[in-house]
């Protein structure tokens, strides 16, 4: 009898381990791992941002002013704007906004919409 009691209860422990203890001891072990903040590159990859845009003038320069934020050397990015032949003032927004020390560039695609329909 002692021997199906003792089976029990190491079966109960080792259930609950896998459902339970294991990741109470991950948690517990990332709590008491000390915090390494990453190191800064010596040197970025070049970074190409491409954003496709339709009729977006309500919206665009909202985009604009975000990508603007990126905490990324000017340098190594590259920001596209395909417009895919915006009716309203899309284009001329962009272009009145951007400035020339900003690596933006402003792209009129052939194809209408963001997506071609096939």
């Amino acid at each position: 009898m002692w021997l199906l009691i003792f089976l029990f209860l190491l079966v109960t422990v080792i259930i609950s381990w896998a459902c339970f203890g294991y990741f109470i001891f991950i948690w517990l072990k990332g709590l008491l791992r000390q915090k390494r903040i990453p190191a800064v590159p010596d040197s970025f990859p070049r970074l190409s941002l491409v954003i496709p845009c339709f009729n977006e003038g309500k919206n665009i320069l909202a985009k604009l002013e975000n990508v603007r934020g990126l905490a990324y050397p000017k340098e190594f990015l590259e920001v596209l704007f395909a417009d895919g032949g915006s009716s309203d003032d899309t284009v001329g927004l962009l272009a009145d906004a951007v400035r020339p020390d900003e690596p933006f560039k402003i792209m009129q695609c052939p194809e209408a919409g963001k997506i071609k329909s096939f």
